[in-house]
């Protein structure tokens, strides 16, 4: 298969907007009965028109999709294209109105036990009917089996018939460029689709569905043939976008976290590390909370605008105003970036503006603030941890006459110098000398480093201004 992935001229908040559309099944089924346009927005204050080409639910897989057109505009106004820019197949997520089959099959069965996709599933069904139920084998089943009023047939799974049906989205769009979005479950369909089909993917909070990949194809994407064709945005705390028990190796692309997933990491132990949950003990119960925390009204799983957020170009950026930057972080690189591959600047990093440059001086200048006071904590830490111990001395001191009148001076040092890790000049340390001057040097290092990369921000920032006047005053001659 051919590695040469279009990627659509697009924005993120486009993609977002088409996912979250998908979860409206009456008002994208009504436009497509009356051939309506949808309205999608794009950045700020900008919307296009759309047209819903197809409709494909299905009751039993749990599958729902819909084929998407950009419409174009024509002496103001928008029209259907034959020949649309953009073809977008958007999946839906988990549809609590089908729960048990979403979570029984595509979400249950195949994302979280990995069972093979590509293996159909067999049905009951009566003759002369439409209705269906899942085969099982059963002494009953079998019974209407042999009566000959039933037939077995069988049923491509959700992933698969998502992947028959971006194929066929692909040969009938052949000269426009054909993409795939979803939430959730529909992100695990739009990228298995998009990977299988050669086409780009953009998706929210779904989860990693490497298990469900061949060996063959695993290679490929290891390798990186997909880092910038199949994209998933995710808050880094939630449990079905970055992982519950553990946090995910990867997905089939890049993943983009929304904002630094350092606190995160530690909360994602802290949870599954509890001694108790809903009456279950350790992890069982901790991973539970866990789930339930995110994916209650105000957690991270939804696609909304508090998990998701967009700069007036339409560019995914930083959901955490606590952490003052636009940046998101490549799950993969370890590292932030500017954007997407779909951002402004098209490179998927570091935008070296002039006032990127700047912003990038002033957030890393706070951070060396913040290393200092923390750097006079630990100097002063000596004196307060002394101060400490001598309260500890004194205040069993006190009680020699009284409540521990067998005991002397003598009892009460050696105790605390029994419990002590060394001694300083006579006093009991519960510290290593050793330790806290290797976090001191650490942390002083760290800081000069942190101070030249600013120093060296701050000259390009310089050198940015200087080359502009050079430009425009070259210009105006």
């Amino acid at each position: 298969m051919s590695t040469n992935i279009n990627i659509p001229e697009l924005t993120d908040q486009t993609f977002y907007n088409i996912s979250l559309a998908t979860y409206d099944y009456s008002s994208l089924e009504t436009a497509y009965e009356k051939k309506l346009p949808i309205d999608i927005q794009t950045k700020k204050g900008t919307k296009e028109k759309w047209f819903i080409e197809r409709v494909e639910r299905d009751p039993h897989t749990g599958l729902d999709a819909f084929v998407f057109s950009q419409g174009k505009k024509v002496d103001g106004k928008w029209v259907r294209s034959e020949t649309p820019k953009n073809v977008v197949v958007g999946f839906t997520g988990t549809d609590t109105s089908q729960l048990s089959t979403d979570l029984a099959t595509s979400d249950g069965k195949h994302v979280v036990m990995g069972a093979d996709p590509k293996v159909p599933t067999l049905y009951l069904k009566e003759k002369g009917t439409e209705t269906l139920v899942k085969y099982s084998g059963s002494n009953g089943q079998e019974a209407l089996l042999l009566s000959g009023q039933y037939e077995l047939v069988k049923k491509d799974t959700a992933f698969e018939q998502s992947n028959k049906l971006v194929a066929e989205v692909k040969a009938e769009y052949k000269d426009s460029v054909i993409s795939t979005t979803g939430h959730s479950l529909g992100e695990a369909e739009a990228e298995y689709a998009g990977i299988h089909n050669g086409v780009f993917s953009f998706g929210f909070n779904g989860p990693s569905i490497m298990n469900l990949y061949t060996d063959e194809m695993k290679e490929r994407i290891y390798s990186g043939e997909f880092e910038k064709t199949a994209i998933n945005l995710v808050d880094p705390f939630d449990a079905v976008g970055a992982g519950w028990s553990s946090e995910y190796e990867r997905h089939g692309g890049t993943t983009y976290y929304t904002h630094n997933p350092m606190l995160d990491r530690q909360l994602r132990t802290d949870n599954v590390n509890s001694s108790w949950y809903f009456g279950l003990p350790g992890f069982v119960g901790g991973t539970i909370a866990y789930l339930a925390d995110t994916a209650g009204e105000d957690g991270t799983h939804g696609i909304n605008e508090q998990n998701f957020k967009f700069d007036e170009n339409g560019n995914a950026i930083n959901t955490d105003p606590s952490q003052n930057t636009p940046y998101l972080y490549n799950r993969n690189k370890e590292e932030f970036v500017y954007g997407t591959p779909l951002s402004s600047d098209g490179s998927g990093s570091i935008r070296l503006d002039l006032a990127s440059v700047r912003e990038m001086a002033e957030m890393i200048g706070q951070k060396v603030e913040e290393m200092k006071a923390f750097e006079m904590k630990v100097v002063q830490f000596e004196q307060v941890h002394n101060e400490a111990v001598q309260n500890v001395i004194s205040h069993f001191d006190a009680k020699l006459s009284g409540e521990f009148h067998l005991l002397s001076q003598a009892d009460v040092r050696e105790t605390i110098r029994d419990l002590s890790l060394s001694q300083s000049g006579g006093l009991p340390m519960f510290y290593e000398d050793a330790d806290l001057d290797r976090a001191l040097s650490s942390l002083q290092k760290t800081m000069r480093d942190l101070e030249s990369i600013q120093s060296l921000f701050e000259s390009m920032a310089v050198q940015f201004e200087d080359r502009d006047r050079l430009l425009a005053s070259w210009l105006s001659q």
